[in-house]
């Protein structure tokens, strides 16, 4: 079973970094920025997502050989495939893929950024995790980082990022708000906002707002 869950893993790796790759250079190759370094990126981000395939393959494998050998009833594995056929990931059909993209009169304008989940983090540390709180070492003042990503197409520029900590029995929010300067399109950028107010002993919300930027129409994710 451990061979199966080597080669599920590199897949979900493997296709995980060539999409976040693929993306970044599209838009530069869209952007004339370095358009054949960018269609490189792109054709080895390909290649990569064409590896995936084959090692979702050798995972169908090596899980059927385990269930054939217990008496479990087999599980459905779905099929998973990106690339129907291996000539895509080839330098020229990239380029000409990109040539008939910039021959569309418009390209859909998509702006939106978003707070990346899990990559919140406390200054002071958490000491501890109670009921559902955070419990935080002592300090007057908190201090939070985040990972924020440009999911548009656009260059986003002085992007607001804030925090508002709502206190037990103060009415009144504190707000603390810093801001990227310049984050382009697929690119993800860290942020610190520092000096925020606490109280200590008592139980606080604390909430991240990024953007939203202009013309954004999805803020779930913000």
């Amino acid at each position: 079973m451990l061979k199966a869950q080597t080669y599920l893993q590199l897949t979900f790796d493997l296709r995980a970094e060539a999409i976040d790759d693929y993306r970044k250079a599209l838009f530069n190759a869209l952007e004339d920025i370095n358009v054949d370094v960018a269609s490189s990126q792109m054709s080895r981000a390909l290649l990569d997502l064409h590896l995936s395939d084959r090692a979702y393959r050798y995972f169908t494998e090596e899980f059927r050989l385990v269930v054939s050998a217990s008496e479990e009833p087999a599980p459905t594995i779905p099929n998973s495939s990106f690339l129907g056929e291996a000539k895509m990931y080839q330098p020229d059909q990239v380029q000409s893929y990109i040539a008939n993209l910039k021959r569309e009169p418009d390209l859909e304008i998509i702006r939106g950024v978003a707070l990346l989940p899990g990559s919140v983090q406390f200054s002071p540390g958490i000491k501890t995790r109670e009921g559902g709180y955070h419990i935080l070492l002592n300090s007057p003042t908190l201090a939070v980082t985040v990972a924020v990503q440009n999911q548009g197409n656009q260059v986003e520029n002085n992007v607001p990022v804030t925090a508002t900590l709502k206190v037990e029995d103060d009415p009144t929010p504190r707000k603390k708000t810093t801001s990227i300067e310049v984050i382009q399109p697929g690119e993800t950028k860290t942020v610190t906002i520092s000096g925020i107010p606490t109280t200590p002993g008592v139980k606080s919300l604390l909430t991240i707002m990024a953007g939203p930027v202009v013309g954004e129409k999805f803020l779930d994710n913000n």
